[in-house]
């Protein structure tokens, strides 16, 4: 009998104290991200232990009793904000808060936000709501595991490896196996040995999201086996921000050793890889090729400017600088922002090694062995200007991003060629530049055909220049005496000269859809997809021999 007294009194109680406490709900939205639900975030009452996070929807509710409370919403990154509220007993009252991205200095440390679709929630909410198959890595969490350019942050994905010089591989497929679009936009590659850019020349500093589609959908080209990624760039900054960085490596057995370059490379033009035009086709030769064209001696010095001499030097540390400035401005209630980034690093190679070509027969020879010695001096430049204005409705952007890369290379072979084991002290010595240029301009935007964003309009288009020469790829062969000392002889192709130009004068690319969406979680996308390209090459080789 005392025990159901007890639980009927208890029974009171909870239902008494359950009528004196009011419910508080509501959602918190991205103010960034176009007011998209914000998942994971605090909700708390103020002075008081009651709180909890919001949902995957961002929905979060709160019990407490009746009064006058201060809400807190918070979440890393954003700015805190503060609601009063008066609870009443039994009664549900809503509060809808979209937070936006601010910076907070916690002691001697600064967290910065990065506002839109690269923050992490954002991403991992993106790619549950995606009708496709997709991974992606934004620039809150780049900036997190230290990430500095987009080929290390691709590896941060899983099934993605670096191997060495040879670039991405994706489910143990190389380079000619990938593809790459600048925000949804086909770009050309500026290496005709590579079908995509190098993907460490651009810094994640200009980068929002990187995106990875290892399976087919009816928004991108279906030439791949490996993945196609989608560099969605910078080009809406949340806060206004400059920033400057300087850097040196020291790479063992690389830096700081004897090394060989082109006498041409102590420049300053040389230092940062704009000596091409030194090492270019006399205008001699002429524009078209001939059979023969003989120079005098005095004539045949002036024209080239340089020979076929190197020069020893001692390889530095590798160097690298960036700046990046950005500014956002608000019109009444649109908003227009710009971001400008300018990137060099250069680096020093050495590499030794077995050059051999087995012969076959029924003992183990070699026809053709040389130890290989490769000097090379390398260089890196990016530059990208990105615009964005936009309204309630309407997000319009632009940039134009520039990339330069140059590799200087000074190869040795040493040894004996063609069975001939009695001389073993040939060599050919290979002197060359490639050098690429990279010109990119983008147009993209969204308009929403109407209020609550149901229908919309997504499109883009691009025009891109790409150049990839080798200036002047000069080798000769002779009998190495001693390594000031040299023996060989005029005639066969003991000298040659070569110069390569690879040259797509247009490279375009647009793509435009319609979106509709209905119900909860259906969406309906009609657009088209495409790119043209219209390149030319031009080879030149030049054989130096002696009038008689």
């Amino acid at each position: 009998m005392r025990i159901k007294f007890l639980l009927i009194i208890l029974f009171v109680s909870t239902i008494a104290l359950a009528q004196s406490k009011g419910t508080i709900t509501g959602v918190l939205t991205d103010k960034d991200a176009n007011n998209a639900t914000l998942p994971f975030a605090n909700a708390a009452i103020k002075g008081t232990t009651v709180g909890t996070t919001t949902d995957e929807n961002g929905k979060y509710t709160l019990s407490i009793a009746a009064g006058n409370y201060t809400l807190i919403f918070s979440f890393l990154g954003y700015e805190n904000v503060e609601v009063p509220v008066t609870v009443k007993a039994g009664e549900t009252i809503t509060v809808n808060k979209a937070l936006g991205s601010g910076s907070y200095k916690l002691e001697d440390v600064v967290v910065k936000a990065s506002g839109g679709r690269e923050k992490e929630t954002a991403l991992l909410l993106d790619q549950k709501k995606a009708v496709e198959i997709k991974q992606s890595i934004g620039a809150q969490e780049m900036a997190r595991k230290g990430v500095s350019d987009v080929e290390e942050g691709l590896t941060k994905i899983t099934g993605i490896t670096k191997v060495g010089s040879r670039g991405l591989f994706v489910r143990g497929l190389e380079d000619r196996y990938n593809n790459l679009l600048i925000n949804d936009l086909a770009v050309p590659s500026n290496n005709p040995f590579k079908k995509i850019i190098p993907l460490d020349l651009i810094p994640t500093d200009v980068v929002s999201i990187i995106e990875t589609y290892k399976t087919f959908n009816p928004n991108i080209y279906g030439d791949f086996a490996g993945a196609t990624f989608n560099i969605v760039t910078q080009t809406k900054p949340t806060k206004s921000i400059t920033k400057f960085t300087i850097g040196t490596s020291f790479t063992t057995d690389n830096n700081m050793r004897d090394f060989y370059t082109p006498t041409n490379s102590s420049s300053t033009q040389g230092f940062f890889g704009f000596n091409g035009s030194d090492r270019a086709l006399p205008a001699a030769f002429g524009s078209t090729p001939s059979p023969k064209v003989t120079l005098s001696r005095k004539d045949a010095v002036n024209a080239f400017s340089n020979g076929f001499e190197i020069e020893k030097t001692t390889s530095p540390l590798n160097s690298s600088f960036g700046i990046l400035h950005a500014e956002k401005f608000n019109i009444k209630n649109n908003k227009l922002s710009y971001l400008i980034s300018l990137n060099f690093d250069n680096s020093y190679q050495y590499r030794t090694g077995a050059d051999r070509t087995l012969q076959a027969g029924n003992s183990i020879e070699f026809s053709n062995n040389f130890q290989r010695t490769t000097y090379s001096y390398k260089t890196n430049i990016s530059a990208i200007l990105g615009l964005n204005y936009s309204t309630d409705r309407l997000n319009l952007s632009s940039n134009i991003l520039y990339l330069k890369s140059t590799d200087s290379q000074i190869q040795d072979q040493l040894g004996y060629q063609n069975n001939q084991t009695d001389v073993r002290n040939y060599l050919i010595r290979t002197n060359q530049l490639d050098e690429s240029n990279f010109v990119n301009g983008q147009l993209f935007g969204e308009y929403f055909l109407t209020a609550n964003k149901n229908h919309s309009i997504k499109g883009g288009v691009s025009a891109a220049q790409t150049n990839y020469n080798q200036p002047d790829r000069n080798s000769y062969t002779g009998s190495q005496v001693s390594e000031n000392e040299i023996n060989t002889s005029y005639g066969g192709n003991n000298f040659l000269r070569q110069f390569l130009d690879i040259n797509s004068k247009l490279y375009t690319s647009a793509f435009m859809e319609y979106n509709f969406k209905f119900g909860k979680e259906h969406k309906l996308t009609v657009g088209y997809n495409g790119n043209h390209n219209f390149t030319t090459s031009e080879y030149r080789f030049v054989q130096t021999t002696k009038k008689l």
